[in-house]
């Protein structure tokens, strides 16, 4: 591990009062980490990570988080998970980037009459957006439907620039209230179906939803343009919520009545963003928001007292999370296992993630599944309630 790395990764990497002194002078010393050391989660995947998989709707690129512990928190952007990649029309229209345009519709009303007297549209060029950019600093985008099938790997951590859409609002959309409802859809010009997805990039919002989630039109990742699969040249980011919420391509943003259906994306992904049933209205639909979660992402051992150290992320913390536990269960011969504490743990930003760790020894050689909880009451946590992160080791 570059020393760099380290020292990139050290603030925000938790250590408890006990075991501070102790790691702090390993980590500080170069660090000689052995592939034997790994114990690999027994899990099926259907694509490895850091392994690219088709292309279009059917392109995946899933991030190897054990990545983390050695190269620090922000993933560059050729390893940035992948759930879409680059329609054909968006592809021929490369070379023309700059000419780009976003057009703000303001709609009409119910009568059919306009919700602005300043004109139906207007436009703003990707040009005009990137000269006003500015950082947005580090924000996580998680796939609604990251699982074990590519080791929990449709998720990543970039830094962004772009504009906030709080202030495009005022100069393209004029005086429109906090409950107005607006349509951001993407390019989605893919010249072959997907066997897994639809069509239709697109997600309907209420400024409210966008101003308090911070949600910015993206021009920049890491310092750099983006990159045609994710989103160049223009995308959505609404931090805190999940990644299909996070249109990209974005070719125009639509006032929309009240009383709108729910696009065809909203409804394909209604289950994975833990909506009830399928809302035919837009306005049914609960915000996408991210839960906070956590998950073991590297287990090593064992050292000569035969214990095994587990290393994790936690990431979405609407809710001021602070501690942390988990619980190691016998599969073959289930007995009772106690939740255990993972001291040290640092709730992660309420938009990025934090490394967490914990030393166990097992009482036996056994297949064991790994589950975490919180130890806050009240405090929603739907996927880890459900054990969707839980993942298990032969130790």
């Amino acid at each position: 591990m570059e020393r760099r790395s380290f020292l990139r990764a050290l603030p925000l990497l938790p250590f408890s009062t006990a075991l501070s002194s102790s790691l702090f002078a390993q980590l500080a010393a170069p660090l000689e980490r052995s592939p034997e050391s790994r114990v690999p989660f027994l899990e099926r995947t259907r694509i490895e990570p850091g392994t690219p998989f088709g292309s279009g709707l059917e392109g995946r690129l899933a991030f190897d988080s054990r990545r983390l512990v050695e190269e620090g928190l922000i993933v560059a952007n050729d390893d940035f998970f992948i759930r879409t990649r680059a329609p054909d029309g968006v592809k021929e229209r490369q070379s023309q980037s700059d000419d780009w345009k976003v057009q703000f519709t303001t709609g009409e009303d119910a009568s059919g009459h306009q919700l602005d007297f300043g004109g139906p549209y207007s436009e703003v060029s990707v040009g005009s957006l990137r000269e006003r950019s500015r950082a947005m600093g580090p924000h996580l985008l998680e796939c609604s439907g990251n699982s074990s099938r590519h080791r929990f790997g449709l998720l990543s951590v970039a830094e962004w620039s772009g504009v906030l859409l709080s202030e495009l609002f005022a100069e393209y959309l004029g005086n429109i209230g906090s409950k107005t409802r607006v349509l951001v859809k993407g390019n989605d010009d893919h010249s072959t179906a997907g066997r897994g997805s639809r069509r239709g990039a697109s997600w309907i919002f209420t400024v409210d939803q966008i101003k308090a989630a911070g949600g910015f039109l993206a021009t920049g990742m890491n310092g750099e343009p983006l990159p045609l699969d994710h989103g160049n040249p223009v995308r959505l980011v609404m931090p805190g919520w999940y990644g299909c919420t996070c249109i990209k391509w974005v070719e125009s943003i639509e006032v929309v009545r009240d009383d709108r259906d729910a696009t065809s994306q909203m409804l394909e992904y209604a289950s994975r963003t833990h909506q009830s049933g399928q809302p035919p209205l837009a306005r049914d639909f609960e915000p996408a928001e991210i839960d906070f979660t956590a998950m073991p992402i590297l287990a090593e051992g064992p050292d000569p007292d035969g214990a095994y150290l587990l290393t994790g992320v936690a990431w979405g913390n609407p809710s001021g999370v602070r501690s942390l536990l988990v619980r190691y269960q016998e599969v073959d011969e289930p007995r009772e296992a106690l939740w255990l504490e993972v001291e040290g743990f640092e709730a992660p930003p309420r938009s990025s993630w934090v490394l967490w760790r914990h030393r166990f020894r097992p009482p036996r050689s056994a297949e064991y599944e790994v589950t975490l909880r919180i130890g806050e009451s009240r405090v929603r946590t739907r996927r880890l309630d459900h054990g969707h992160y839980a993942r298990r080791l032969r130790l």
